[in-house]
């Protein structure tokens, strides 16, 4: 045997590898849930991840420099997340 492939299994191969790439794209991906940990002193549970505003947030004050942030924030109240470090130092962030 020679190696070579016939026509019929190269299009098997194929359609295979193309069949598998749609399946991953089109499977509902599953979430995970975030991560909490309780407050000693209170008991309230927080995420362990928070987003920091500090240079990616700092941009113009613009509504379309703004509107991407808002989808940021959105997207992460929707996963779960709670805790947005902001701070007067970090400019308009």
């Amino acid at each position: 045997m020679n190696g070579d492939i016939s026509r019929r299994e190269a299009t098997r191969i194929i359609a295979g590898t193309a069949a598998s790439v749609l399946v991953t794209r089109t499977a509902p991906a599953q979430e995970a849930k975030m991560m909490q940990r309780a407050i000693p002193s209170s008991g309230e549970k927080l995420p362990v991840i928070g987003l920091g505003t500090w240079q990616s947030f700092d941009v113009g004050a613009g509504a379309s420099e703004r509107a991407p942030l808002e989808e940021v924030l959105t997207a992460f109240a929707k996963r779960g997340g709670r805790v947005v470090d902001s701070s007067p130092m970090y400019g308009r962030a």
